[in-house]
């Protein structure tokens, strides 16, 4: 299992005090071309790269012949609560086995500065795996 506990400091330390920088590029080549990005590369690439993982399981996973599967677009988590709720009480998705998710935020301002993805797996005992498809280094 890939460690990704040095990721967050590795966005804290070393690639938001740099945003400054960055925020006077108004297009992705100019972003691509500023001698900053360019150092940083590296530091975006391990952040973009390194899947989140962990997990709180209630208990051991038995082997089933058949698996329910359900996928929700939960829109960065910013009705959390409520989406939790539908996790532990509608009747036919909360017999899930799997659970993929897409738009979880991780630290952002509108979804309360959860870890969406690791909060719903602590709540529901699962494991997690959040793998982000890009890096906002704003409050959003």
């Amino acid at each position: 299992m890939l460690d990704s506990r040095p990721i967050y400091p590795l966005v804290r330390r070393e690639l938001l005090p740099r945003l400054g920088d960055l925020a006077a590029c108004r297009t992705s080549a100019e972003l691509e071309a500023h001698p900053v990005y360019q150092a940083l590369s590296p530091a975006i690439r391990a952040a973009l790269e390194t899947p989140d993982v962990g997990g709180f399981p209630d208990g051991a996973a038995l082997a089933r012949n058949r698996y329910r599967i359900v996928a929700w677009n939960i829109e960065r988590g910013t009705e959390f609560e409520g989406q939790l709720e539908v996790f532990r009480s509608h009747p036919y998705i909360r017999e899930f086995d799997v659970l993929l998710l897409t738009e979880c935020d991780i630290g952002m301002a509108r979804s309360g500065n959860r870890a969406v993805a690791q909060e719903l797996a602590r709540e529901l005992g699962l494991y997690y795996a959040f793998v982000p498809c890009y890096l906002n280094l704003t409050k959003g």
